[in-house]
């Protein structure tokens, strides 16, 4: 019976993630390791399992491509070929036509044949390369030189089998051998003939009266099949035929031809295929589109791929404990119903225990259907060493990526949210950050940099630290850079923070070169935006000549967050603990009044304007004079704002409902929550509000 096979592609592609990870951590690992046996077979096992299933979802090319990365594993670790850096970087690339291939088949794409094809010939060019050295080292003086072996190609071979009727009595396993077919490539039929079955009652169970058909897809030579059925073809019945089909010379792309003629390298070959631009870059260059556009663009691409369906894997033990609180809250449920039905109001104090009792159960069971969101950080790491070993190679660095805190666990959307913020931090650590070594010789540095990874709890928030040891942010560069372009008139007197802050505006660059790593003065703007739309923070400290480091701090999750809960006339807002500071009541000297920028606050000595919800809502407050109300003020952009509110009623964690989807979106309103009174509290979006009040459209939100 045919077995519908599409409903677990899912969890193939989800396996296969893991196992692509798996190889490639290990593979960075191995290159530092190189006599680790075990570590081999586990990246091995990866490899293994990854070319496994896809052959069962027929998914060939896959397949075609891991069993190639597999047969250099298996000769590393039967030490045929040594773990040379050479290797590792032929695996990597490997791993990278591996991961293509595998979102493309995901997506229901077409994968670059081309670029999967240069990696094949790479592959097999290392494998028979290094082989051929060894072989050639080792038997050189007694064997005489052979011609190369021709390049196997990947077809069909079908293998009838009926093996001796005594196989089981000579202690040999059927199931071994098709284990070992299964080694060379992908059994794609495997057929048992039980034609040969006597009657029930005659059947001696010792004998084997069995028969296999087999068809195998492998690059394999017959020789090589013919080795596995060594041991049982006595006495055996068994054909092999290659059924390779007699084609005409297959078309070939330029590369290949190029490399075969051996005009230029498979290396070479890569290299340029690197070298081609990503198409936002080139419409950017060639001014067919602005960069805006092309973010725009990258962001609709973004959230059409936040829109598909997304899984999540669970601890059974995590399940079982939300389970079992389920349970106890249908009991107390059932407690409360039953205490209803015959209550007296000297059962006052029952009825108050059993509500506290509902209450610690509801309490209970958030906590952990929050956790089941929970992700290890670890996951958002995982790209980074074989990002830094890619940049240290381009950069010319010796750079080592030191990495704590990966057990620390927050929501799996942000987890996949802060991915591409890392990346640009630790890109920019990497070639903006640090030194070359002869410049960190020359400081009394060691020549090898650092960067280190750090996720930590602070209070109820995540902070994820990108930290390095080269030569910092240089002020006087900033500020001069910032006058330049007109950002500021005189940076003289700004904190050493508010001049960090100025390298998150758009465009904002200090590098003198543009390479292809970083220098063009876009991705910080995309990161603190990012961070910030994501309800978090970063922060900056840097030491001239010592190193940088910046915090990015973010909540446990979007869908509950900590707020302030303020009165504006009849109405509740909520402003996200994050960004709150201090609240204060002025003094009437401390106002001011600015011709064209509305009413300021001095804030020990700075001047912090006024945002007046009542004029960006259309309410109606109790107070007009902030020297009657209360400013609470809040951090956005890297600037302070002061919120003219009526009260602070309360601190609280709140629901986020979604506002757009619900009605419409509203300029400085990130969403809404249910106050536990049932009226409904609007939560403000702290930058969308410092938006309106620089752009002065408060009074026509």
């Amino acid at each position: 019976m045919a077995v519908d096979l599409s409903r677990f592609q899912e969890s193939f592609f989800t396996e296969s993630a893991e196992h692509v990870e798996t190889i490639e951590s290990g593979l960075l690992a191995l290159e530092q390791r190189p006599k680790d046996l075990d570590l081999l077979n586990r990246i091995f096992r990866g490899a293994h399992s990854i070319k496994g299933n896809a052959g069962m979802f027929h998914f060939t090319a896959i397949a075609g491509l891991t069993h190639k990365m597999e047969n250099i594993l298996d000769d590393l670790r039967n030490e045929k070929m040594p773990v040379t850096p050479h290797a590792i970087d032929v695996l990597l690339r490997g791993l990278d036509g591996l991961k293509s291939l595998l979102d493309a088949a995901q997506g229901g794409e077409s994968a670059d044949e081309t670029a999967i094809q240069v990696v094949e010939a790479e592959l097999e060019a290392c494998q028979k390369g290094s082989t051929a050295h060894a072989h050639e080292e080792s038997s050189s003086k007694t064997a005489p030189k052979s011609s190369p072996p021709q390049t196997a190609a990947w077809r069909m071979i079908q293998i009838d089998w009926s093996p001796l009727p005594e196989l089981f009595q000579r202690g040999m396993d059927p199931a071994q051998i098709f284990k070992e077919l299964h080694e060379l490539g992908l059994v794609k039929v495997l057929q048992v003939r039980t034609d040969g079955l006597p009657p029930l009652e005659t059947l001696d169970p010792e004998r084997c009266y069995l028969s296999w058909t087999v068809e195998l897809e492998t690059d394999a030579s017959i020789g090589q099949v013919e080795e596995v059925f060594a041991f049982v073809r006595d006495g055996s019945e068994l054909t092999i035929i290659d059924r390779a089909p007699k084609q005409a010379e297959r078309y070939k792309r330029v590369g290949d031809i190029l490399v075969e003629e051996g005009v230029v390298t498979p290396e070479q070959v890569t290299e340029s295929l690197a070298k081609q631009k990503p198409l936002g870059e080139i419409l950017v260059e060639e001014k067919k589109a602005s960069p805006q556009q092309v973010d725009k663009a990258l962001q609709k691409q973004q959230q059409l791929k936040k829109n598909e369906v997304a899984s999540i894997r669970v601890d059974t033990e995590k399940i079982d404990k939300l389970i079992n609180l389920v349970g106890e809250l249908v009991i107390t449920q059932s407690m409360i119903t039953d205490l209803s039905e015959k209550f007296s109001i000297d059962q006052l104090p029952v009825l108050q225990e059993r509500i506290t009792q509902l209450e610690r159960n509801t309490r209970e069971i958030q906590e952990r259907v929050m956790s089941i969101r929970m992700m290890p950080i670890g996951s958002a790491f995982h790209r980074f060493p074989r990002l830094v070993r890619d940049l240290a190679g381009k950069s010319g660095k010796q750079i080592q990526l030191v990495m704590s805190g990966e057990e620390t666990e927050l929501d799996k959307t942000l987890i996949e949210a802060i991915g591409d913020p890392l990346t640009h931090l630790v890109r920019n650590s990497a070639d903006h950050g640090l030194e070359l070594p002869e410049d960190r010789l020359s400081q009394g540095k060691s020549a090898r940099g650092t960067i280190r990874l750090h996720a930590y709890h602070d209070g109820g928030n995540i902070c994820v630290a990108v930290e390095d040891d080269g030569r910092g942010l240089n002020r006087e560069k900033i500020i001069k850079k910032a006058v330049e372009k007109g950002i500021i008139a005189d940076g003289s007197n700004m904190s050493d923070e508010a001049v960090y802050q100025l390298i998150f505006r758009p465009g904002f660059s200090t590098a003198e070169s543009i390479t292809d790593v970083s220098g063009r003065g876009v991705g910080m703007d995309v990161v603190k935006r990012n961070i910030e739309g994501l309800g978090g923070s970063v922060d900056i400290q840097s030491t001239m000549g010592k190193g940088s480091r910046l915090t990015l701090k973010l909540p446990l999750t979007l869908a509950i967050i900590d707020g302030m809960t303020v009165r504006v006339g009849q109405d509740n807002y909520i402003i996200p603990l994050i960004a709150v500071t201090e609240s204060i009541r002025p003094k009437p000297n401390e106002l001011q009044r600015i011709v064209g920028k509305g009413e300021v606050v001095s804030l020990r000595g700075e001047w912090v304007p006024v945002v007046k919800l009542y004029e960006a809502f259309n309410l109606t407050p109790d107070f007009t004079d902030p020297s009657q109300a209360l400013l609470v003020i809040v951090e956005a952009d890297g600037r302070r704002l002061a919120v003219l509110v009526d009260e602070l009623t309360g601190q609280q964690q709140v629901v986020i409902k979604s506002l757009e989807q619900n009605f419409r979106k509203v300029e400085a309103i990130s969403g809404a929550t249910i106050l536990g009174d049932g009226q409904v509290a609007l939560i403000l979006d702290v930058p969308g509000l410092a938006k309106l009040a620089r752009v002065g459209h408060i009074a026509a939100a």
